[in-house]
């Protein structure tokens, strides 16, 4: 079986055409060439490809470095952000904010036995909801307008 399938290849590489395009048919001279002694077209990449390479590479090497800065700002935003009673997700654990220090995070995980771990405020993965009331959630109430008669 074995033996069959080596020499099927071993034919089909027999048969198989020159790796440079075949023999060049002699002219009329009897040297290579036939149309007016013209040289055969050389092979290889044209050399503005490895220039639009370089360029692409240098696009893609900009584009993710200034998307991992955009992402780094977002999270420190939100580190910085955090205050007490917010909730929030730390190493695949959810709970609520007690304490907040400089460097870390005091979590409490279990309202039954009122569980509290300490994080470094870097582990904090996630805020859930916020406890902090913004300008556009506050409940405002616009004035009547005063009518002069």
């Amino acid at each position: 079986m074995l033996d069959l399938f080596v020499d099927s290849i071993s034919s089909l590489i027999a048969n198989a055409p020159p790796v440079g395009g075949g023999a060049v048919p002699l002219g009329p001279s009897g040297t290579g060439g036939g149309a007016g002694g013209a040289a055969p077209p050389q092979g290889g990449l044209p050399p503005w490809i490895f220039l639009a390479m370089f360029g692409f590479l240098a696009f893609l090497l900009v584009s993710s470095a200034l998307a991992g800065r955009k992402e780094k700002k977002e999270r420190q935003s939100m580190l910085d952000a955090l205050g007490k009673n917010d909730k929030v997700q730390v190493a695949g654990m959810i709970g609520t904010i007690v304490e907040l220090k400089n460097d870390h995070v005091v979590v409490k995980v279990d309202e039954s036995n009122n569980t509290r771990i300490t994080f470094v405020r870097g582990a904090i993965q996630n805020v859930l909801k916020s406890s902090k009331k913004r300008d556009s959630d506050a409940d405002v109430v616009p004035e009547p307008e005063k009518i002069e008669a």
